[in-house]
């Protein structure tokens, strides 16, 4: 390119005034900066606040020396994306290393007397204070910088989806929280937190979060909009239910049999593994997985002459540890 060629922007797309501006894409939400760590830097690349404002300036970011200060003294500033890594970029930083940094609620601090305070019931799980729902679901803690204007900013969704998906991945969802009292939250899972496409459209952007609400409401807000209230059957209830003529030896070949009893067996596994389940389903499935063909289809036949009572009393002492 020489030097008279024209200016190409090479923004990512979610970005593009365009696009946002004719429905193309949603428009990305804002970052969160963290100031003290911006003057830090500023410092260290021996610039002066009239020095980035000049220098955003003249790359189509209108400021000055005054603003720039306001935003170094506070500890979450609102930024759009784009503006965000220019600044960045003038301290030869990447936008990560301007970004508040979120962190989860440490069990050894010890100090959730403001979370009580706010009405929520608190857990110590591991390394980290978590919040149990009505539900009976745990959602971790992430206590974010500033108020709680800020709680839906991208920073603060990309530090969750990390958690959720790594750290976190045994808790049902995350709060976004703000870190000092009165405690405002937004409650999200792990697809909150990533761009993902939206029908019928297919375009990929952020989902629209809620509005900030005081910490136990947000919590019962997740219970409404994520929980899932199971209601199983009693372990084996379903095989009771079904009858002798869907495992019975005489009515079907042995390898029909064999068959339909794996099928069941497979079934049993697989709500095992749902969230939520009963331990039942688990150890039943683990016992009759256990047993050769013949057993096995012995075993089926006789739990389909039972009623559930005379079920369960004879497959306690196969199950039970």
């Amino acid at each position: 390119m020489t030097d008279d060629s024209p200016d190409v922007d090479m923004g990512p797309l979610v970005e593009s005034e365009f696009a946002v501006r004719h429905g193309i894409v949603g428009a990305s939400p804002d970052v969160v900066v963290d100031g003290p760590l911006v003057r830090r830097a500023r410092e260290a690349a021996g610039l002066t606040t009239t020095d980035v404002a000049l220098a955003m300036t003249r790359r189509g970011y209108p400021t000055d020396a005054a603003a720039v200060a306001v935003a170094e003294d506070a500890p979450a500033q609102r930024m759009r994306p784009r503006e965000a890594r220019l600044l960045a970029a003038l301290l030869d930083l990447s936008l990560a290393a301007v970004e508040a940094r979120p962190q989860p609620w440490p069990a050894q601090s010890a100090d959730v007397t403001s979370l009580r305070a706010a009405g929520v019931e608190t857990v110590v799980l591991g390394d980290d204070v978590v919040v149990r729902t009505g539900s009976g679901s745990h959602l971790g803690l992430l206590r974010c910088a500033g108020d709680a204007s800020l709680l839906d900013a991208r920073t603060y969704r990309m530090a969750a989806a990390a958690l959720l998906n790594g750290a976190w991945a045994h808790l049902a969802g995350a709060l976004l929280v703000t870190a000092a009292p009165p405690h405002h939250a937004l409650a999200v899972d792990a697809l909150d937190c990533v761009t993902r496409a939206h029908a019928p459209t297919g375009l990929s952007g952020f989902s629209r979060l809620a509005d900030p609400e005081p910490l136990a409401s947000a919590v019962r807000a997740y219970d409404r909009a994520y929980a899932i209230n199971w209601t199983d059957p009693e372990p084996l209830d379903a095989l009771l239910g079904a009858g002798p003529t869907v495992i019975a030896s005489g009515d079907l070949g042995e390898r029909d049999a064999l068959a339909a009893a794996a099928h069941e067996v497979a079934e049993q596994a697989r709500r095992a593994r749902q969230p939520g389940k009963q331990a039942g389903y688990e150890a039943a499935a683990t016992w009759l997985r256990s047993l050769d063909g013949a057993a096995l289809v012995a075993a089926l036949e006789e739990f389909a002459g039972l009623s559930p009572q005379e079920a369960r009393e004879r497959l306690d002492p196969e199950v039970s540890p």
